[in-house]
């Protein structure tokens, strides 16, 4: 569905000479990339509201949204099934937020340091530029400490927000360790065949 939105798009600037043939594919693919992530945006703060987890909202901002674009993690093929996969996610961690503040508080947080821990020193993904996977992996380390500190220092308030926080942030360091596991598998895979 974004895919097709997306060629649409580019022709229509493509047929008024607002972009360049030569890079259809790229703009195409950008193209559809905003459209995913701004409508996940759009349905998540929907789903917020209508919920009444605003700050849940913000906190997915400040934390997931963050260490998932500069840490990485699991993708899917299909943009579609992603949407569906990542609003379904959204809504069973925002549910389990209200669940888990009230029953697990200690237990949360020493699962946010352990994981933080283990993601600091793990080598990046794979990217075709490794100055980039250096440079990212690096901004993502920082946020793993800061969000590692915030949460550490908010946790003796027993704020609602900071259970979110850790959530959140051991939902993003999950993503990243099971696509990590995925790229170990690949490679031992190519080393039997």
């Amino acid at each position: 569905m974004f895919r097709i939105i997306a060629e649409e798009i580019v022709l229509f600037m493509l047929r008024h000479r607002w972009l360049n043939q030569a890079k259809r594919e790229i703009y195409e693919y950008a193209i559809e990339v905003m459209l995913l992530n701004g409508g996940l945006l759009v349905i998540n703060l929907m789903l917020s509201i209508v919920f009444n987890q605003i700050p849940f909202f913000l906190a997915f901002l400040i934390i997931f949204a963050p260490i998932r674009k500069y840490l990485g993690g699991l993708h899917l093929r299909n943009s579609g099934l992603c949407m569906v996969c990542s609003v379904i996610f959204y809504v069973l961690v925002m549910l389990a937020n209200r669940i888990i503040f009230f029953k697990y508080r200690l237990i949360e947080l020493m699962i946010v340091i352990f994981l933080s821990l283990i993601c600091l020193v793990l080598k990046p993904l794979p990217e075709k530029v490794v100055e980039r996977k250096r440079h990212n992996k690096q901004i993502a380390n920082g946020i793993i400490i800061a969000d590692l500190l915030v949460i550490c220092m908010g946790w003796k308030m027993d704020l609602h927000l900071v259970s979110a926080f850790a959530l959140l942030d051991i939902s993003a360091l999950l993503f990243f360790l099971f696509a990590k596991i995925g790229v170990w598998l690949e490679i031992e895979d190519r080393q039997k065949g």
